[in-house]
This record gives C-alpha cells, sequence and structure tokens, in this order.
C-alpha cells in the first residue's frame, strides 16, 4: 500500500513537472493535486530534491524499457528511427522547456542521474542503431556513429533551449522534428531514403 501511494506521488509529480518545469512547481502543488497532505508526501520523500531525484530515476528507466520495446517492435534501423520519432512526438517533445535548465541548475544529483542515462544508455543504443544502419547500407559508410550520436543527443537538448530557440517565436515540438528531419535525412543512403518514404507512406495510409 505504501509503496502503491509513493508511486502514485511520483507519477503525479513528474506530470507536473514534466507540464511546468521543476522550479514553478512547489510540494504544496503535488500535495494539492493528489488531494492530500504535504505531511504525507515528506512520509517518503525528506525534500522536494529527493523527489526530483526518484522521478528521474523512474522516467529514466521508463525511457529504457520503451525504447528497447521499440526496438523489438522495429524491423530495421529506418524503421526503429520512425518508432522513436513518433514516440517523442506523444510523450517526449512537448515537455516544459524549462525542464532541463532547472535540473542542470538547481538539481546536481538528478542531472549526474540523466547525465549518466545520456552518456551511457543512449550514445550506446544509437551509436549501435547508426552501425547496424550502416552494414546493412541504410546509413551513410562515412559517418562516425559514436560522434553522431553525441551529436544527435546534444541538439536534441537545444532544441529545449529557450535561449536558443525563444517560446514566444518558436514552437518546441516543431523545432523537434525539424531537428529529426535534419537528422534522419543527413545520415541516410539512396537505399536509406527510398525505405524512410516507404515507411511514410505507410503511415500517411493508415
Amino acid at each position: 500500500m505504501e509503496t502503491d501511494i509513493k508511486v502514485t506521488i511520483i507519477h503525479k509529480a513528474g506530470e507536473l513537472f514534466l507540464k511546468f518545469g521543476l522550479k514553478s512547481i512547489s510540494m504544496d502543488d503535488i500535495a494539492k493535486s493528489l488531494s492530500i497532505s504535504k505531511k504525507t508526501i515528506y512520509k517518503f520523500f525528506k525534500n522536494k530534491d529527493d523527489l526530483i531525484n526518484s522521478h528521474v530515476f523512474h522516467f529514466i528507466e521508463l525511457q529504457k524499457s520503451e525504447i528497447l520495446r521499440l526496438k523489438k517492435e522495429s524491423n530495421d534501423p529506418i524503421h526503429n528511427l520512425i518508432l522513436i520519432s513518433e514516440y517523442m512526438k506523444k510523450n517526449i517533445i512537448n515537455i516544459a522547456p524549462a525542464l532541463i535548465h532547472d535540473l542542470q541548475k538547481y538539481h546536481p544529483k538528478a542531472w549526474r542521474i540523466y547525465v549518466k542515462f545520456k552518456r551511457g544508455f543512449l550514445i550506446n543504443y544509437i551509436s549501435d542503431t547508426l552501425e547496424e544502419g550502416i552494414q546493412k547500407g541504410y546509413f551513410r559508410q562515412d559517418i562516425h556513429p559514436k560522434i553522431i550520436a553525441i551529436i544527435r543527443l546534444e541538439e536534441v537538448e537545444t532544441g529545449f533551449n529557450t535561449e536558443v530557440f525563444p517560446q514566444n517565436e518558436f514552437n518546441t515540438s516543431e523545432v523537434q522534428m525539424q531537428l529529426f528531419e535534419h537528422y534522419i535525412h543527413g545520415i541516410c543512403t539512396l537505399k536509406g531514403h527510398k525505405l524512410l518514404n516507404k515507411y511514410r507512406d505507410i503511415i500517411e495510409d493508415e
């Protein structure tokens, strides 16, 4: 029972953090949204920082699970990128742009958890996908998988940077999709482009 309550708090806090950023959401806001007392939250978490650390950990585990699930469902590296792009549209690119900034500036432990995930799991996963695509002739032979993987992750973060893309001028979702288009068209061979267009025609017909 207590475990269920703790998980519920983490999930609700996560929804608020992703929508509004970390700094703007207080423990009072979380308690109010769950119709519980702040004392109940402090029964499971020492402070807001502790709750954020738990949220980041659970968020990362969810992303790992979803990415690996999409890997199993994909037919090839091109299909895998399409599936991940669709997943990002629904779950990632609409998060509050301030979240990454808040995480880095105000919550160093949580930021380190995220950086470890990025530099480990994500870079390795993208690199392996690129390497597989190169071997199958879908991606260009002259790209360096790890370098391109790092560039890809950095550009995703840049897409959330409101100093680079002010919110009053750019839509974050549109920025991220433009970055994805730039990425995928830059790495594909002619064979890869043909397969990409084939998958997109199937999606549009559905």
